[in-house]
């Protein structure tokens, strides 16, 4: 399974034409804390993706994998890298995308940073984690998102081969794992040291995706 993962800031809210549908799908996202997009990539960019993710995860030395076992390689997509390869710039500004963004009222969003994402038959499960870096923020406890991840995925995906599970809603009110869960990505949760972790384990409320 390989995937791109891009992070996008301070995402402003505009007055939007065709109101009821386009909020309508803003509500949706806000309430669930997802969406899925169809039909983004055609297949000529596509492959090319598939060819430079190739390119940039053969960098990647050995303990790189060995290290990121839970999470797959987490091989960096930053400003230096866009500029390197075309077809991950193209990616970044990709126009049906910020067209998606847009209608959910989204004008301004702020490239951050991705990660390119690979795990190879059989890989452990990626723990339970949330990516939330602004709770010391007060914007954090109302509606409006500050970021949010483009998950693009490079080959098809389904239980059986590693989507990704969510549990819908808990961005916004509180889960058991919010009290359980290691607040960050730690180094035995990544090689999956110990299988019998909890945040390895299915838990109540989750569906995949």
């Amino acid at each position: 399974k390989l995937l791109i993962k891009l992070t996008y800031h301070s995402l402003s809210f505009h007055i939007m034409k065709n109101f009821h549908n386009k909020i309508k799908k803003r509500k949706k996202f806000e309430e669930n804390g997802y969406l899925i997009f169809k039909n983004i990539l055609d297949q000529n960019h596509l492959e090319s993706l598939r060819e430079s993710s190739d390119d940039i995860l053969n960098l990647q030395d050995e303990d790189h994998f060995k290290t990121n076992l839970s999470t797959g390689s987490m091989a960096l997509i930053d400003w230096a890298v866009v500029n390197k390869y075309k077809v991950l710039g193209d990616l970044v500004v990709h126009p049906k995308i910020k067209k998606e963004l847009y209608d959910m009222g989204f004008g301004e969003p702020k490239f951050g940073h991705g990660r390119i994402i690979c795990k190879p038959p059989k890989s452990p499960r990626l723990f339970w984690h949330e990516d939330g870096r602004f709770w010391n923020d007060p914007i954090s406890y109302t509606t409006q998102p500050i970021q949010c991840f483009l998950m693009y995925y490079l080959s098809n995906t389904s239980r059986n081969n590693g989507c990704i599970r969510v549990i819908p809603g808990s961005h916004r009110k509180r889960h058991k794992l919010h009290d359980l869960a290691h607040e960050k990505h730690n180094d035995d949760l990544r090689a999956y040291l110990n299988p019998d972790d909890f945040q390895f384990q299915d838990v109540e409320g989750e569906i995949d995706l």
